[in-house]
């Protein structure tokens, strides 16, 4: 082998050894740089937790330890209605819970989407829960024009909103004139259950309550009043013997208030 021949072996063994030098850095080289990819987050409806019935998302109770359920209520007095929702995204993102008692005849119950409804005296009430995944929400009764129902606030309760699921609890007191009513299964009138959950995306849920016996409405108890205005009434003398008819029998300036829900428990009528 000549001198001219071993310069062209050395020449072709240092490219080689540039080669495998250069080639690998400049193959790094072509893997970065901006991506033309997107990550998209996707929102996720709430919902309202149960297995088999609805009663497991919602019920109406006696007590704040939601441990007594009931079929009927009385007007005045205290109760507690549970609301078991969840979100994947934590109940932070939740927007409003809502329960609403509507009253349906018998043989009939509710359907569709009335989340939108207002209160009425004798046959609804609205209980709300706004800004529901804040750490200060909104507590509110709408029981209509007048209604001396309310919520009861400081009783009212929402679960931790880190968690992805848990019991909005909603204290509250009937009207006087909320509809007498037996309530229990289809067949009897009564209020029914809706349940409506929403979230910061607008995504929401809802359902109607029912529960494994068929108890598919809560009924409101007979509740009367009589409120006697007047504080006193004055009678003038009368002769013995004076009928009902006579001079000074009668007075006509008693002032009398009745407030009742239905019929009284003996059937004497409506007032």
């Amino acid at each position: 082998m000549n001198k001219k021949t071993i310069r062209y072996v050395s020449m072709v063994a240092a490219l080689t050894l540039l080669a495998a030098i250069v080639l690998p850095t400049a193959a790094l080289a072509a893997t970065s740089g901006p991506s033309a990819g997107s990550i998209t987050v996707v929102q996720v409806a709430p919902t309202f937790v149960y297995t088999t019935n609805t009663s497991e998302a919602m019920e109406v109770y006696s007590d704040a330890d939601l441990t007594i359920p009931v079929t009927t209520m009385t007007p005045q007095v205290e109760y507690y209605v549970k609301a078991v929702v969840g979100d994947a995204n934590t109940l932070a993102d939740l927007s409003t819970v809502e329960v609403i008692l509507k009253y349906y005849a018998g043989g009939s119950t509710g359907s569709g989407d009335i989340h939108t409804d207002t209160g009425s005296t004798q046959t609804e009430i609205v209980l709300t829960c706004s800004d529901a995944g804040s750490g200060s929400p909104t507590w509110t009764f709408d029981g209509g024009s007048g209604s001396s129902g309310s919520i009861v606030s400081l009783d009212c309760s929402q679960p931790t909103t880190s968690a992805t699921s848990g019991t909005y609890k909603f204290a509250f007191i009937p009207g006087k004139v909320a509809s007498q009513s037996a309530g229990g299964v289809l067949a009897n009138a009564g209020f029914a259950l809706y349940g409506y959950v929403e979230n910061s995306g607008t995504e929401a849920a809802s359902i109607w309550y029912s529960d494994a016996s068929s108890n598919v409405k809560k009924g409101i108890n007979w509740y009367g009043e009589t409120a006697v205005n007047s504080s006193t009434v004055t009678w003038t003398d009368m002769a013995p013997g004076t009928d009902f008819g006579g001079t000074g029998s009668a007075k006509t300036d008693l002032s009398v208030d009745y407030v009742s829900n239905g019929y009284l428990p003996y059937g004497d009528g409506f007032y």
